[in-house]
């Protein structure tokens, strides 16, 4: 069932959804740019409310898929992440 409710969010809205289980800075990045819900991780029953919540919010949903979108295409593209990569390369080869 909410294995069900997850993929129809994802399908119907065609919204990226970042789920993230612990504390890092994937958690504070997608956080800061309103792409996620907080849940407590120890419950269960938070998370499928929320989901359940969230189903109800077409627009929320969107905008968090919409918000999520923005935030990979301009942290995660491959030009950006291979840029990334080079600048790292460059500073063990020539420093």
């Amino acid at each position: 069932m909410l294995l069900h409710l997850i993929s129809s969010l994802i399908i119907w809205h065609l919204a990226y959804l970042f789920l993230v289980n612990y504390p890092s800075w994937k958690s504070e990045l997608v956080t800061e740019n309103s792409c996620d819900i907080s849940v407590l991780p120890s419950n269960p029953n938070d998370f499928a409310d929320k989901l359940i919540k969230l189903s109800k919010e077409k627009r929320l949903i969107n905008e968090m898929g919409n918000n999520s979108r923005r935030l990979a295409e301009v942290q995660f593209s491959r030009a950006i992440v291979a840029e990334k990569f080079e600048n790292i390369f460059n500073i063990f080869i020539y420093a």
